[in-house]
């Protein structure tokens, strides 16, 4: 490999952009002065993407009694930032088009369930903008979505030795490529300008203690910590280690609720209904149910510890092996 995806980012004439509506979003989103009526006129000049806002406005996530006829009723009903969160939702597809149409859709599951999840936790806390969490958690892999446009062949090469040695994910990419997704992603976050948060949240990523030991504002490590819950989910639903993601994330709520594995399990339970409700299945597929998808980690353990029994009865064949011969080598000079 000749450049590594930092010059890549900065050389590429074609570098993805955010929609010119989307990026005005985020510069309002914190304005107090704004009125909803410039929202839904600004929404309103982006034909497609207005479309697709309602479309995913009146799935069965958000179950309002009647339908949203248009963009002005969504931002009454819904808000900026809940509008601001549709909006970057709907375009990520827009954003990464390619030839890895299945890696693409497997990333974007995952985005998928990391910000539900991760909405769902500020819910249940209450004093944490869930909005903030969603767009964070949502946005968390983005440097994985760059590495595919650009290196899509050796990222998936990356992503398939990661799944069969079981090493996780930011150690392959470090050894092969020396820069992980997050490191790349926190780049592409800067020169989108996306909020301080969710930088953080993309940056901090894979080492949460890190973001711990920096001197951080309360609310910038609430939305890095509700991201990293929500990327831990997704990995048990959509990656690999499942049973090993899915302990460490019921772990870590209970330490941070004390409110017993009932609250995990319960968060756990309802993600896959809420990401098929989106209606994005058409791009995605259907996410099993969380039984099923324990299931599946049951027999990842199984295929591990097989796995596991042969190398052990492997390496003591082969130390026996050793050990008779050595016995046969000190007979024969006796």
């Amino acid at each position: 490999m000749n450049k590594n995806i930092v010059e890549i980012i900065e050389q590429a004439e074609d570098f993805p952009a955010l929609p010119h509506v989307l990026i005005q979003l985020f510069q309002l989103v914190n304005r107090d002065d704004v009125a909803l009526s410039t929202i839904s006129e600004l929404i309103s000049k982006d034909p497609s993407l207005s479309t697709r806002i309602l479309k995913m406005v009146n799935s069965t996530y958000y179950n309002f009694q009647k339908p949203i006829s248009n963009i002005n009723q969504a931002v009454s009903f819904l808000g900026l930032k809940t509008l601001r969160d549709i909006a970057a939702t709907v375009s990520m597809m827009d954003i990464f088009p390619g030839t890895q149409k299945e890696e693409y859709s497997q990333l974007f599951r995952r985005s998928l369930c990391a910000a539900i999840t991760a909405s769902l936790i500020a819910e249940f806390v209450g004093r944490v903008d869930k909005s903030e969490a969603f767009l964070a958690a949502l946005l968390q892999n983005i440097g994985s979505y760059i590495y595919l446009r650009y290196m899509g062949a050796e990222y998936i090469k990356v992503l398939r030795e990661s799944r069969a040695s079981g090493i996780e994910l930011p150690f392959v990419e470090k050894r092969f490529l020396h820069i992980t997704n997050a490191q790349a992603g926190q780049i592409v976050a800067e020169r989108w300008r996306l909020p301080r948060k969710t930088i953080m949240a993309i940056r901090y990523q894979y080492n949460i203690k890190l973001a711990y030991k920096k001197s951080l504002p309360k609310d910038v490590l609430q939305i890095i910590e509700l991201a990293y819950l929500g990327g831990m989910a997704a990995d048990f639903f959509t990656g690999w280690n499942k049973s090993f993601k899915r302990a460490l994330f019921r772990t870590r709520v209970d330490r941070l609720f004390k409110k017993g594995p009932a609250v995990s399990e319960d968060i756990l339970s309802s993600i896959p209904s809420l990401v098929n409700n989106m209606g994005f299945s058409a791009i995605i597929g259907k996410l099993d149910s969380y039984e099923e998808i324990k299931y599946q980690a049951e027999n990842e353990l199984v295929q591990k510890y097989t796995v596991f029994n042969k190398t052990y009865n492997r390496l003591r064949e082969l130390e026996e092996q050793k050990e008779s011969e050595s016995t046969v080598d000190s007979f024969a000079q006796n």
